[in-house]
């Protein structure tokens, strides 16, 4: 685990964050990858082997672009960003959890634990993803992201 990733995300404003996602549906944070670390992930986009698919998001009417989906084993930096962020968002989906009634707290507040349960269900893939846009045009506008 790369100790800087998990100082930076711990860093984030976490009750701001939360109170975005739960008044807006997401939340918009400071930094956590610097330049070069987001370099090397976009760097990656050219090695097919490293992707389990791929994504064409016209086809979906997502507007113009992919996204590919990451093949195990993940980069080490992409697999330190969901393990860090896991634990401050796990606390967040059971709020949600029991505000929509459940019981019971359906995320473990560990990311191993969590992907032990989702491996136990048959849920192997992984799921972090890049997205790779084309340039948007007036008729084509992204659709998913907002000003």
């Amino acid at each position: 685990m790369n100790a800087n990733i998990q100082k930076r995300i711990d860093a984030l404003n976490w009750n701001e964050a939360e109170e975005s996602l739960s008044a807006r549906g997401y939340a918009i944070t400071d930094a956590i990858l610097t330049p070069e670390e987001c370099a090397s992930i976009i760097s990656l986009y050219n090695e097919p082997t490293r992707f389990r698919s791929q994504v064409i998001m016209e086809r979906h009417r997502f507007g113009v672009g992919d996204y590919r989906y990451f093949a195990n084993p993940l980069p080490e930096i992409v697999a330190d960003l969901r393990t860090s962020a896991y634990s401050r968002l796990a606390p967040i989906a059971n709020q949600w959890a029991k505000a929509f009634g459940e019981p019971k707290a359906p995320f473990p507040l560990d990311h191993a634990a969590f992907l032990k349960t989702c491996h136990r269900v048959g849920q192997t893939k992984p799921t972090p993803l890049v997205l790779h846009y084309g340039p948007p045009s007036r008729g084509r506008p992204r659709t998913d992201t907002r000003a």
